[in-house]
C-alpha cells in the first residue's frame, strides 16, 4: 500500500566545515524510519550500507530532509534520498543505502500436520526468528490460532500464516444437523444432512431426512442451521 506524506525536516548542526557529518545523515534517516515503522508485530534493526560524501557551502546553516513522496516498504534493502536545504532551497542530495532487518515471534508446527487437522497447543511452538523476507501474513498472536485447522499438509517447522490456516467449520459435509425452521414466533425442528462445510453465518445446502428436500440454510451454531420464513 502506498502512503503519501509530507517531507520531514530535521535541524542539523551549523558547522564551519563544508562536509555534512555522516552521523547527522544517519540520525535523520533513523528518525524517519522509526517514525514510519510499525513495531507492534516485529522488532527492527537498521544497518547502513552506503552514505556518500555530501557537502554544503562553507558556513551556511542547513537542514536535512528525506526527499521522498511515498514511504517505501521498510524491510530489506532500500535507498532513501536525503536533501540538504539552505535558506529553503535544496542544494544537494545524498542517496543513502540501508538494510532494515525485521525480527518477530512466530508460531511453527511441532510435527507434520495433515490437511484440515485441528490445531492444538501440542501442535504449536513459538520461535523468535528474522522475518525480513517472510510473507506479511505470518501469525504472531496465539489467539489467532484458536479454533483453526490447516488448509493443506504442513511439514514440521512450517511457519503458521493466515493463508495456511482457517476457522474450523461448525458444520461439515455429511454431518447430521438440526434444521430449525423459524416463521414468526414459531420454531420447527427437524433433522437434515449437510451437503457442504459452513462457519457461523455461512449458508449451506442441507437435505432433510424426512422428505429428502434440499434447502439453503444459515449456520447458527455447531451442527445447527436455521431457515427463516418471512
Amino acid at each position: 500500500m502506498t502512503i503519501a506524506f509530507a517531507s520531514l525536516l530535521f535541524l542539523c548542526i551549523t558547522g564551519d566545515a563544508n562536509s555534512v557529518p555522516k552521523e547527522e545523515i544517519k540520525r535523520v534517516v533513523r528518525e524517519f524510519v522509526l517514525a514510519h515503522l510499525d513495531t507492534s508485530k516485529e522488532e527492527a534493526m537498521i544497518e547502513f550500507r552506503s552514505i556518500p560524501e555530501t557537502t554544503v557551502p562553507l558556513g551556511d546553516p542547513y537542514t536535512l530532509r528525506i526527499a521522498a513522496e511515498v514511504v517505501p516498504p521498510l524491510r530489506g534493502n532500500l535507498s532513501l534520498p536525503v536533501e540538504i536545504v539552505v535558506q529553503g532551497h535544496a542544494v544537494g542530495r545524498s542517496i543513502v543505502s540501508l538494510r532494515i532487518r525485521r525480527y518477530g515471534v512466530v508460531f511453527v508446527t511441532s510435527r507434520q500436520l495433515d490437511r484440515h487437522a485441528p490445531l492444538s497447543d501440542a501442535d504449536i511452538v513459538s520461535r523468535r526468528i528474522e522475518t525480513t523476507l517472510m510473507p506479511a501474513d505470518f501469525i504472531t498472536d496465539k489467539e489467532q490460532l484458536r479454533r483453526k485447522r490447516t488448509t493443506r499438509i504442513l511439514a514440521a517447522g512450517t511457519v503458521l500464516r493466515e493463508s495456511n490456516v482457517e476457522t474450523i467449520p461448525l458444520v461439515n459435509q455429511n454431518d447430521l444437523v438440526t434444521l430449525v425452521i423459524r416463521t414468526g414466533a414459531v420454531r420447527l425442528f427437524t433433522q437434515a444432512v449437510a451437503k457442504g462445510d459452513g462457519r457461523e453465518g455461512d449458508f449451506v445446502t442441507v437435505q432433510t431426512s424426512a422428505t429428502r428436500q434440499k434447502i439453503r440454510a444459515r449456520v447458527a451454531s455447531e451442527k445447527t442451521v436455521e431457515l427463516l420464513i418471512e
